[in-house]
């Protein structure tokens, strides 16, 4: 948008925690604002300030991302363009991580928002499928992207690299797992399954989460598992692997995956809808991307895992190098959003 002659603003709810993603629009030559209300205050506050900072500064477009965002803009000027992006539906997000009836409560109440906002966005067509369906919001979908230039195949030395600095022998077969810790990654039943193969593996488990205990539990004493916590950059991990592996119950469009896949590192995935249109939208061609089910009986989950895995191998010793994929391109989501802000001053 800067590049198009256009002044953006970064407007934050609350001040900046220690680990803010500030300094980066900050180098882009990007102002960085904030409202500087917490949750409790935003409800009495919250728009007020939304509404003469955007009157102050003369802001034509509003583009928001999650709950608290989308409620206060809702309460805009309609003649301002509104937009919103859901990365995921709030009825199958919000009740595991806050409980049934606090987490019903924040999906009606992000719905109902977001039917104010005018134009949104989701991040693939399942999420588009069930919005249309349960919440009767029309949608555009506006795929999630990765930038190809910090997400790209390692070099023969940065993988060596990255192995030696995470302690890995440089013959090891290493499967990295990514993201929350959370119910809906279901990822100590993956740890569970990955022991059931009996295959000589190392894993590396990137993110933390209210599942972290239930994780360690599952890998009891074994020491080829290790919980790296979150980490500022994955790349290290995502170039010292050989196969990234996610066993997610529902997902938007999951960035992570798609920047192992920007990697050139294969991937085996659980079999649900945003995995399946993930490699459907892909405008390259990808590395090997291979399907299971851990819902299955515990032998048939354990052999597709095994196919899986053979599928990988065969991959490596066809190609035998990683290579780049610009699979999921930025400059396709720029422009796409750049055309849902035009509707919304047309309008």
């Amino acid at each position: 948008m800067q590049e198009l002659g256009h002044r953006v603003w970064v407007l934050t709810l609350s001040p900046e925690p220690q680990d803010s993603l500030k300094a980066i629009f900050l180098d882009q030559g990007m102002e960085v604002l904030s409202l500087n209300v917490g949750r409790l205050k935003s409800l009495f506050v919250g728009r007020a300030r939304l509404r003469k900072l955007v009157a102050d500064k003369g802001v034509e477009v509003v583009h928001t991302q999650g709950i608290r965002a989308d409620g206060l803009v809702s309460g805009l000027d309609p003649a301002i363009s509104r937009v919103a992006t859901l990365r995921n539906y709030p009825f199958e997000d919000y009740p595991p991580l806050y409980g049934k009836l606090k987490g019903w409560l924040m999906a009606w109440f992000h719905l109902r928002a977001l039917a104010d906002v005018g134009r949104v966005a989701v991040v693939s067509g399942s999420i588009a499928r069930s919005l249309e369906t349960n919440g009767k919001l029309q949608v555009e979908i506006v795929h999630n992207s990765v930038d190809s230039q910090l997400f790209c195949a390692p070099s023969s030395e940065e993988r060596l690299q990255s192995r030696v600095n995470l302690a890995l022998h440089p013959d090891a077969f290493v499967v990295v797992i990514v993201g929350d810790l959370i119910r809906r990654k279901r990822v100590p039943e993956l740890l569970l399954a990955l022991g059931r193969l009996k295959a000589r593996l190392d894993v590396l488990v990137v993110g933390g989460g209210p599942e972290l205990d239930s994780c360690k539990a599952a890998v009891g004493i074994s020491s080829n598992v290790r919980f790296l916590g979150k980490c500022e950059d994955v790349r290290p991990a995502l170039w010292a692997s050989d196969v990234f592996i996610s066993n997610s119950a529902s997902e938007g469009m999951p960035n992570a995956v798609m920047e192992a896949i920007a990697t050139g590192l294969p991937c085996i995935l659980s079999d649900i809808s945003a995995h399946c249109e993930l490699v459907t939208v892909a405008n390259a061609s990808l590395p090997e991307v291979s399907f299971f089910s851990l819902d299955k009986p515990k032998q048939g989950s354990v052999d597709q895992l095994k196919e899986g895995f053979k599928a990988v191998n065969d991959y490596w010793l066809r190609t035998g190098q990683r290579r780049s994929c610009d699979a999921f391109s930025v400059d396709a989501m720029a422009e796409k959003y750049c055309s849902l802000y035009r509707q919304g001053k047309r309008s």
